[in-house]
């Protein structure tokens, strides 16, 4: 009898699993995309937007394009604040083309530059948002669902930050985007390099794309190592009586005594 009730318990608790699992499954899938992975939240003071790498996207989501075309590629790490997505990308990019302001105002895709694509809320019905950065250092943006150019400084605004640095082997960017979603939130995000004579994408069809693949906005960094160190040392110091014991005053007191007989005999 024991027996067969241990086998039962283990058949229910099987059961549980699959129906668990079936569910969980069901719950995570996007349509049309596929889950790159959770982005860390950070403090969005830790992050100085100036094309170099934060030790903060050490720790980031990276995601690489996988469509690569004569020897053009991106990685790039990305984290996430309330209210701005970041992003960081090293391009390889072995020949780069500028062109002028006039072209930088109209087609500003026609120079070496890093597209990033985000859709708030991952519904796959709209085009979302389009970021980007040539290897000079000039930025636009395009809302896409309004059909709506900021090509030029006067109208790209405050809230898109971004700049760029040269490498040996093309050049790095780095953005802040704003977002509008809340830890556990689905985004989608897509990624286009244009290069003299080849782009290289994350999916298919790069940016002519409604459905991205996504990522899920994550719980914040935990402390670094020696902070929290540093602040658990803070607290036991804080925390602990500052008293004497018996012995010890005994002991201070005579030693204060002795000093006062001396000084008296001294005087004498």
């Amino acid at each position: 009898m024991k027996s067969m009730s241990i086998l039962n318990r283990t058949l229910s608790l099987s059961t549980a699993a699959l129906i668990a699992a079936s569910l969980c499954t069901s719950l995570s899938a996007a349509p049309g995309t596929k889950n790159l992975g959770d982005v860390p939240k950070v403090d969005a003071s830790a992050i100085t937007v100036d094309g170099s790498k934060d030790e903060l996207y050490d720790q980031a989501l990276n995601i690489k394009t996988e469509i690569n075309n004569s020897g053009i590629s991106a990685d790039t790490w990305v984290l996430w604040s309330d209210g701005w997505l970041y992003v960081y990308a090293e391009v390889v990019d072995p020949e780069e083309n500028d062109i002028s302001e006039s072209e930088k105002a109209t087609s500003p895709w026609t120079a070496d530059s890093i597209e990033i694509l985000i859709d708030d809320d991952n519904d796959g019905e709209n085009y979302g948002m389009q970021y980007r950065v040539d290897f000079t250092g000039y930025g636009t943006w395009k809302d896409r669902n309004a059909n709506v150019n900021y090509y030029t400084p006067d109208v790209i605004g405050d809230d898109f930050l971004y700049a760029a640095q040269s490498t040996d082997d093309g050049y790095t960017a780095e953005m802040r985007i704003p977002l509008d979603a809340d830890e556990g939130g689905e985004v989608g995000y897509n990624i286009q390099v244009n290069g003299v004579s080849a782009t290289s994408y994350l999916v298919e069809d790069a940016w002519n794309t409604p459905e991205y693949y996504y990522f899920v906005l994550g719980e914040p960094l935990p402390s670094a190592p020696a902070e929290a160190e540093a602040e658990a040392a803070a607290d036991e110091t804080a925390a602990a009586p500052q008293t004497f014991d018996a012995a010890t005053l005994a002991a201070l007191s005579a030693v204060l005594c002795a000093a006062g007989i001396i000084a008296a005999k001294k005087k004498r």
